[in-house]
């Protein structure tokens, strides 16, 4: 019976989702944003989304106010959600279990269930993640070897936006697997520390690095604002990469207020020609 319901439950959510990406303006035409000029207003946005950005998911304004019928669609998608967990068997007690358990797809599919939720970002859930990945672990735990859970350990600590999991997100940063490097970047663009600088710059600057990684240090190295970081998103915005130049383009313009596109020369002669180049 939970099978059936289950399958039910299943393609009722995947009806609803071209509904929520409609809603959402998914399927809207690609905007032209990226040709506007970069207004006061604009950057003051800009900086109110970054400071959002930076807390904690429910401590976050509501997104969708101005649509009441998105925001009624989240809800009852939420419901159905709900629901869902019940009838597949997805229980609190169940997700927590998974953790502690020897197949690594449980342990990974576990911590991206408990970090979904907001007590799943706190302590003492927080706290058994950043055990999973310290290299002397207490009496009990183990080190997480395996790549995939490591990426998602990282990734919950990022979503709790725990600054005691900076140093562990400095060692990701050096790992040998991509994705670990990838969610160690992240994880310091959204909890910052002086001590990522010389890291996040070596990452970028490195044109044999995996090209997400790249984007996301120059997506991180918006929140130090120094003349060193400045002149290498600079330099960034030359790469070869679309991708890598067009982040370095979104960062400088948030740390400065000023938008000369992809004209590097433009970009240094403004960050030598003032005293204060950062907004």
């Amino acid at each position: 019976m939970n099978d059936v319901f289950g399958s039910t439950m299943n393609r009722f959510s995947l009806c609803l989702l071209p509904i929520l990406l409609l809603t959402a303006g998914c399927f809207s035409s690609i905007d032209d944003e990226d040709y506007k000029p970069l207004t006061s207003d604009k950057w003051r946005e800009m900086v109110k989304d970054n400071e959002n950005r930076l807390k904690l998911e429910e401590q976050r304004p509501i997104q969708g106010l101005d649509n009441p019928l998105r925001l009624l669609i989240g809800q009852f998608a939420e419901v159905i959600s709900w629901i869902h967990d019940r009838a597949t068997g997805h229980t609190w007690r169940l997700e927590v279990r998974k953790i502690f358990e020897p197949n690594p797809d449980h342990r990974r599919s576990g911590i991206a269930y408990l970090s979904d939720h907001t007590v799943g970002r706190h302590d003492p859930y927080a706290k058994r993640y950043m055990d999973m990945l310290n290299p002397q672990p207490p009496p009990g735990s183990l080190t997480e070897t395996d790549p995939s859970v490591r990426s998602m350990v990282i990734r919950a600590l990022n979503r709790a936006r725990d600054k005691r999991a900076i140093s562990l997100f400095l060692l990701a940063l050096d790992d040998k697997n991509d994705d670990i490097r990838l969610e160690g970047a992240k994880g310091l663009a959204n909890i910052p520390a002086p001590s990522a600088t010389t890291p996040l710059l070596r990452h970028l600057d490195d044109t044999n690095e995996n090209v997400d990684v790249r984007v996301a240090c120059a997506d991180a190295l918006r929140m130090y604002r120094t003349s060193e970081v400045a002149q290498s998103l600079v330099r960034a915005l030359r790469d070869r990469n679309f991708g890598v130049a067009w982040q370095a383009r979104q960062s400088l313009q948030l740390m400065t207020g000023k938008d000369f596109r992809y004209d590097t020369a433009a970009w240094l002669t403004y960050l030598s020609g003032t005293n204060k180049p950062f907004g």
